[in-house]
């Protein structure tokens, strides 16, 4: 359905702290749907300390260099010349900016150092992907950076509104209408149809449910003609399809995305992969991906790694055994400390 999609391949086939949107009302506060899952993260922050996404051991990197997963793919076999892609617009805000962030969970000799004074911006209209060896701290990364979670110490930024001075449901509110979130669990609700599912998060902010503005981000992910159809009738690949709609129907500041591929197939990936690249070319959004794949690192501007909780580097316009490379040379001090102890 959609191309290639990798970064620069341009798509050839084709809250009160927080500043009011000035294209449309203040959001009002309005309890969770009583169908919402738990995760879901237009109602309320997990717990401290869950997490999302890829289990605990990951991938040995080191095993696997080339770390192939659906690279050997056909559609995914062939990374052509990138084109020279505009740079953000200087002289703004970023869209996301992490100062001296430090997260830690338990105390004593069970304390846990997740962030360790991460300093970070994220430009506006870029395509960011976290990795780490895993226990690294992306996580735990992402859900400070999308207020889902409070660090210890140190400040998070949206545009100019500090997310660590807000109270609960001024984060509540800020997430339903600045933020969009994709996980692995699709987490969509079973009874309503994928329209409905796409308008859940303006009916949760108070808005008007703008039919209009839900067919055109499902003609954005190639969905338009399964709009009364319910989730169950859809394949994973659709579903997670839905999920990013409904994410990007806010017209969101940042689309915040956990391991979005890690349940789909190699085919379904790339395709999903490809939408979240476009919607960055095609639509100016901003998406700060965590993953453990290098082919779907590569499909971001840059990659931002992590290790134990500090960052450990960046890499511009990936390529997946660029990646691999880096992420195997970050596991290797791990892996030789536990042999040491």
């Amino acid at each position: 359905m959609f191309g290639r999609g990798k970064r620069g391949d341009r798509r050839a086939n084709t809250g009160p702290a927080a500043s009011p949107r000035p294209d449309r009302p203040g959001p009002h506060h309005l309890p969770p749907h009583p169908g919402e899952p738990a995760a879901f993260p237009y109602a309320a922050a997990p717990a401290a300390g869950a997490h999302h996404g890829h289990p605990q051991g990951g991938p040995d990197y080191s095993a696997h260099p080339g770390h192939p997963t659906y690279a050997d793919h056909p559609a995914h076999a062939v990374h052509p010349v990138q084109p020279t892609r505009p740079a953000p617009a200087a002289g703004g805000a970023p869209a996301v900016r992490l100062e001296g962030v430090v997260k830690t969970y338990g105390s004593g000799a069970e304390t846990v150092h997740a962030l360790r004074g991460v300093d970070l911006q994220i430009p506006k209209g870029t395509f960011t992907a976290v990795m780490g060896p895993s226990g690294s701290g992306k996580s735990t990364f992402l859900h400070c950076a999308a207020g889902l979670d409070k660090p210890g110490s140190g400040r998070v930024l949206l545009g100019d509104d500090d997310l660590t001075a807000m109270n609960e449901n001024q984060l509540t509110r800020l997430r339903r209408t600045r933020l969009g979130f994709v996980f692995q669990a699709f987490n969509l609700l079973p009874s309503l149809t994928v329209e409905k599912n796409v308008l859940l998060p303006l009916r949760l902010a108070g808005e008007r449910a703008d039919r209009r503005r839900a067919a055109e981000v499902l003609a954005m992910v190639g969905l338009h003609e399964h709009a009364n159809r319910r989730p169950a009738q859809l394949s994973g690949g659709q579903q997670q399809r839905v999920a990013i709609a409904r994410a990007l129907v806010t017209r969101p500041d940042v689309l915040f995305a956990d391991e979005p591929t890690g349940a789909l197939d190699t085919t379904t990936a790339g395709d999903v992969l490809s939408l979240l690249r476009r919607s960055v070319d095609e639509s100016g959004a901003t998406i700060v991906m965590v993953t453990h794949d290098p082919v779907a690192a590569s499909y971001a501007d840059r990659v931002v790694f992590l290790a134990a909780g500090h960052l450990a580097g960046h890499l511009h316009a990936p390529t997946p055994e660029a990646v691999a490379a880096r992420m195997v040379a970050l596991s290797q001090p791990a892996r030789a400390q536990g042999r040491a102890a």
